[in-house]
């Protein structure tokens, strides 16, 4: 059968799988592969599967990323995945160098960006789940992006 070696170890690697996502945020990075997406949080969200998004209230978002190459402007895109189409946000903060985003241009290479914004999740808002696409761009290029499970609540 099994030694109490093996219980032991069977224990702890399950006891740290399953510990993990509770120091971490669940995002998906979908930048560029010269991007480095260094970290993603969202309020509220530490350790959960689905990041909640309180209808009436704001929902904090922050992406701490690097660039490889100089980047002069920065708009905000935001889609809602649902039914595996990705409809287009209506985010105030189109302009992502906008006043507290924590962004001035240029993005310089290897100096670390922490780009901050807050989101209105309005009462109208349905309750659902929706893996939200979140990019920076500079133009048609896409410079960071990343896919945030949310929920709607």
């Amino acid at each position: 059968m099994f030694t109490a070696g093996m219980v032991w170890l069977i224990t702890f690697i399950v006891c740290f799988y399953f510990s993990v996502p509770a120091y971490g945020m669940n995002y998906t990075d979908c930048s560029p592969e010269n991007i480095h997406v260094l970290d993603v949080s969202v309020s509220n969200c530490e350790g959960e599967a689905w990041c909640p998004l309180y209808r009436g209230n704001f929902t904090d978002l922050s992406i701490v990323f690097q660039v490889d190459s100089e980047v002069n402007n920065l708009t905000a895109l935001v889609h809602g995945g649902v039914g595996g189409v990705f409809l287009k946000f209506n985010h105030k903060a189109k302009n992502a160098l906008h006043w507290g985003s924590g962004l001035i241009c240029p993005l310089v290479p290897g100096k670390i960006y922490n780009y901050t914004t807050s989101i209105n999740v309005k009462k109208m808002y349905p309750p659902i789940k929706s893996v939200v696409r979140w990019q920076l761009m500079e133009g048609q290029n896409k410079i960071v992006c990343v896919l945030i499970p949310g929920e709607i609540i």
